[in-house]
């Protein structure tokens, strides 16, 4: 058993801010479970599920401790976790005897009734537990934890003991990210390890969010996934390219954001694009953004470069403004704010020499329409009222 234990171009939060606890966890055990036929769920039986192609289950339970110890002996955070492993249990959706349970919490923390829960083999080792617990729970005042403690209880002893055999608690890790880390640090050099940490978290939770959106059950083949980022840990770390450390936007940002239509949005409007072409600019900006900021909180690139980027697309655009109003001169408003736009967006430019992805261009030329610094339609300064 294991031991106990200045914003940049975008208001897009640091590095890992905004992946959770159990999205962290998922990424690991994607990592870590054995090829042939794993799948590793995110919410569906537990904070986080491996699926084993023989049927058994590891259920894991993720906790914090920055703000109070789940592992303390009346934490309503441990009898909670049990009681819900016992509910599993009870209602036969899950066997006991092909199921292992972690409770993993971080950073390090311990307690005596934790570490007893952890290493027991025997009815005799439990007494003692099962006595003040059963204590606690008799009392005119119980503790808050009472009801989900006189689950254990009151389980019948062959079942406790099997749960209790099969339960692991981990809490050795000052950092959720560090399990990942180790893991791939044998194959990448030191500047490249939490860059391609944060590219697998937004892949595994993309992958997530594409199952939801489907109606199903956020079940990732790891199988799949392991393939799937290999590859992309192999072109991230060819010279000379700068991947997608965000992933794709959900389909919930996306809508969120056009439907406050931002000024890039009305830009479109004005030339009359249509409505999969003003999700496309959406996802594009919001991808664009977020990734500045990763490079450059990774190391990737420097801050100062992406005003020596935005220059480069704003004098491309001046070029192209300048070729159609010659050999464009009379042709509809509308069709030369398309064509300036299509343009634009095929424009080719690297990034501190570094090939970028496909969306940033396009996503940096909606940064700067949002600004005003650019437009489409010849008269868009006006018809939006720019100051």
């Amino acid at each position: 058993m294991p031991k106990l234990a200045k914003a940049t171009k975008s208001s897009a939060p640091g590095s890992y801010l905004g992946f959770s606890q159990q999205q962290v966890r998922l990424l690991h055990h994607l990592l870590s479970c054995p090829e042939g036929g794993c799948c590793v769920s995110l919410e569906h039986l537990d904070d986080v599920a491996v699926h084993y192609a023989n049927g058994e289950l590891l259920l894991e339970q993720d906790k914090s401790a920055t703000a109070t110890n789940p592992l303390a002996d009346t934490s309503k955070d441990l009898w909670k976790t049990i009681a819900h492993w016992i509910d599993l249990i009870e209602s036969n959706q899950i066997a006991l005897d092909r199921s292992q349970f972690h409770l993993y919490v971080t950073p390090a923390r311990s307690g005596p009734w934790a570490t007893l829960l952890s290493h027991a083999q025997t009815d005799e080792e439990l007494e003692p537990l099962l006595k003040k617990a059963n204590a606690l729970v008799m009392r005119k005042a119980p503790p808050a934890c009472a009801p989900d403690l006189a689950k254990f209880v009151n389980l019948a002893p062959d079942v406790r003991l099997e749960l209790v055999k099969r339960m692991t608690i981990i809490s050795t890790d000052e950092n959720p990210l560090e399990p990942v880390r180790e893991r791939l640090r044998p194959t990448l050099g030191p500047a490249q390890v939490d860059a391609t940490c944060e590219m697998g978290l937004g892949m595994a939770v993309s992958r997530v969010e594409e199952l939801l959106r489907a109606g199903k059950p956020a079940l990732v083949d790891a199988d799949a996934f392991m393939t799937a980022f290999r590859a992309a840990a192999r072109k991230s770390n060819m010279p000379g390219y700068l991947t997608n450390l965000a992933g794709e936007p959900g389909g919930s940002a996306v809508k969120s954001k056009l439907l406050a239509r931002p000024i890039f949005v009305q830009q479109l409007d004005l030339i009359e694009s249509d409505q999969e072409e003003r999700i496309r600019a959406v996802a594009d900006f919001l991808q664009a953004s977020a990734n500045k900021v990763k490079w450059a909180d990774a190391g990737l690139i420097h801050e100062s470069s992406l005003d020596e980027f935005d220059d480069t697309l704003a004098r491309h655009h001046a070029m192209v403004s300048k070729e159609l109003k010659v050999t464009h001169s009379g042709h509809p408003e509308v069709a030369i704010g398309q064509l300036r736009y299509s343009r634009c967006s095929q424009f080719v430019a690297s990034l501190e020499g570094h090939s970028v992805p496909s969306f940033f261009v396009p996503g940096c030329l909606h940064a700067l329409a949002e600004s005003y610094r650019i437009g489409w339609h010849p008269d868009f300064f006006k018809k939006l009222g720019g100051a």
